[in-house]
């Protein structure tokens, strides 16, 4: 997903639209794309119609904090995020281990 492919033409449609992004600003949110990804495609594995047994939970869960850890942020702001996340998966990958 290109953020600006989705942002320009809608700020385009309506005469009394927000300013535009920044480059900047694109780069963010591009960062944060990234990082969600991989927290979106464990989503849709655990949820799918068959139940995950914890210890595929725990290995789906290690290669997502592996694939997050080795995304290249270009932003203060998305390297900040991935702190958090990466923090957060940490804290609750305690409970399961």
């Amino acid at each position: 997903m290109q953020p600006e492919e989705y942002v320009y033409p809608v700020i385009s449609k309506y005469p009394i639209a927000p300013d535009m992004l920044s480059q900047e600003e694109i780069q963010m949110l591009k960062d944060l794309v990234l990082l969600m990804k991989p927290i979106e495609n464990v989503i849709c594995v655990i949820s799918g119609k068959s139940y995950s047994t914890c210890g595929t939970i725990i290995s789906i869960v290690d290669c997502m904090e592996a694939t997050i850890q080795n995304i290249a942020m270009s932003t203060v702001l998305g390297e900040e995020f991935k702190e958090k996340i990466l923090t957060e998966i940490q804290n609750r990958s305690k409970i399961l281990n």
